[in-house]
């Protein structure tokens, strides 16, 4: 018997007699070749497949042709082989690449990259403004254009005025005031008083301001002063309440070294009794002439009388009265945070007149300033 050799598979010829395949109809279909339709192949290997299983050709006119063999089971088992190696190729190349990539080493760039240069940054230039001459805008809020706000918005040409009256609530008071705005920001005062009232008024309508300048040296502390010294110190509550008399108080009295204490500035009134002093940071305030040869330290404020001063019994004793107390904490706006006798405060330290005034401020703030700063004295 012959042998038809299909690449690796090898089938049997069927030894039917050539007679009876003449007996055969011709018009006889010829066994197909079915591949499972589940199954995904690629071109190449569909073309491989379909060239092993072609089916033989039959020539009607030839007599000695060929019996046709049946190879539907051994075209089956080629593609399944096929299949199986077509699945395990991409996992081997998946895991090549793998390992490629886990053994390669990384590729780093040494090509130098261009340096971009910056333009050097141009100012812009502010064009300036327009000035307006006209009398009538000169209180008027004007644009960069020049044109005032009114007449930009509202094609009107009103004036923005100031507000006549400011309200002044104070919760811990239980203050809820109209204020003129002529009356609390008066030029002549040292800063606004927003409390003022009659009092006030009544007040400064007996006395004369701005009748002292200040020094105070807060350089002595508890650091360079003990209980023990060649000097001693005066502080806050070593001054009794009308500022009479010096109250000793036992772990609170303070002293210093004459050779620490020379090298400061309170030094230069050791020994001055021209001078008064007074507490910071209380609104019970007192004036006392300040004894020969005791210093303070910053608890106390030296005030310094203008022209050589010398104030009467009567005089100091007002500082320590009711009124002027109640004065001192409108004309301190019943701050709490900052009662120190600075440059500013030191104005309301004034002098008790025989007859009142006839406004209740006509002293000049400015000029005092001028006059502080031309003696030398520190403005603090």
């Amino acid at each position: 018997s012959e042998q038809i050799v299909d690449e690796d598979v090898v089938t049997p010829v069927d030894e039917t007699p050539v007679e009876e395949l003449k007996a055969e109809p011709e018009n006889e279909n010829l066994p197909v070749v079915e591949t499972p339709q589940d199954i995904e192949i690629s071109d190449s290997e569909e073309n491989d497949s379909l060239e092993n299983t072609a089916e033989p050709t039959v020539d009607e006119n030839a007599q000695d042709a060929q019996p046709v063999q049946s190879v539907e089971e051994p075209v089956a088992e080629v593609v399944q082989d096929a299949v199986e190696q077509n699945e395990q190729a991409p996992v081997a190349d998946q895991n090549m690449q793998e390992e490629a990539t886990e053994t390669a080493e990384p590729v780093i760039d040494t090509t130098p990259k261009p340096v971009k240069k910056r333009k050097p940054a141009q100012k812009k230039v502010a064009e300036p403004a327009p000035v307006v001459n006209d009398e009538a805008h000169k209180t008027a809020l004007n644009l960069k254009s020049g044109k005032s706000v009114n007449d930009e918005l509202f094609d009107t040409n009103f004036e923005v005025e100031k507000p006549a009256k400011t309200k002044v609530v104070s919760v811990t008071h239980n203050f809820d005031l109209q204020q003129k705005q002529s009356y609390i920001f008066d030029e002549q005062l040292p800063y606004w008083i927003i409390y003022r009232n009659d009092l006030f008024d009544t007040v400064c309508l007996k006395m004369d301001f701005d009748r002292f300048t200040v020094f105070r040296d807060r350089q002595i502390t508890n650091n360079n002063s003990t209980c023990h010294g060649d000097i001693r110190v005066l502080k806050s509550r070593n001054i009794s309440d009308d500022g009479a008399d010096v109250i000793d108080i036992e772990g609170y009295d303070s002293y210093i070294s004459k050779a620490v204490a020379s090298g400061l500035s309170v030094f230069d009134y050791l020994e001055r009794d021209d001078v008064y002093i007074t507490p910071n940071m209380t609104y019970k305030p007192r004036v006392m002439r300040k004894p020969k040869g005791l210093l303070v330290n910053g608890s106390l404020a030296i005030l310094i009388p203008k022209d050589g001063l010398q104030l009467t019994e009567e005089q100091r004793l007002y500082f320590s009265s009711d009124e002027y107390r109640q004065f001192y904490q409108i004309a301190r706006n019943y701050q709490t945070r900052s009662l120190n006798v600075d440059a500013c405060s030191v104005f309301f330290y004034g002098v008790l007149r025989k007859e009142n005034k006839t406004a209740p401020i006509v002293e000049d703030f400015s000029s005092r300033l001028h006059y502080q700063q031309d003696a030398g004295l520190e403005v603090i």
